[in-house]
């Protein structure tokens, strides 16, 4: 099933963080020998967050429609301008809020989605 695509505009600011988090079996042995493994195949999962400023009104509803629509279980693909790699992922978080007279900041949490 194809995944619908993130709007690439409005961009986000730079720098996008990207955090990677490991998934691992850690197994301790009495002696303080320690074996750590991956668990699974999808060990790692990258965590993106990614920030608005300065949104028109029309720019922030744009986000905020989609992330309304996808947040917090359904699967997007995320423009590969926005972390260099790109990858379908979840949102879990997001938030909203007006800085001006007119002007909003937006800011997303997405989690790399490992399903079919």
């Amino acid at each position: 099933m194809p995944f619908n695509t993130m709007p690439s505009s409005p961009g986000p600011e730079f720098p996008v963080t990207r955090k990677p988090t490991f998934d691992t079996n850690e197994v301790k042995f009495g002696d303080g020998y320690k074996l750590e493994t991956p668990n699974g195949y999808n060990a790692r999962t990258d965590t993106l967050t990614l920030n608005y400023e300065n949104l028109t009104l029309y720019e922030v509803t744009v986000l905020k429609t989609f992330f309304d629509a996808h947040a917090p279980t359904t699967p997007f693909n995320v423009p590969t301008v926005f972390d260099g790699v790109g990858g379908s992922y979840t949102c879990k978080d997001f938030s909203q809020s007006r800085t001006n007279p007119g002007f909003y900041s937006f800011s997303a949490t997405l989690v790399q989605y490992h399903g079919a």
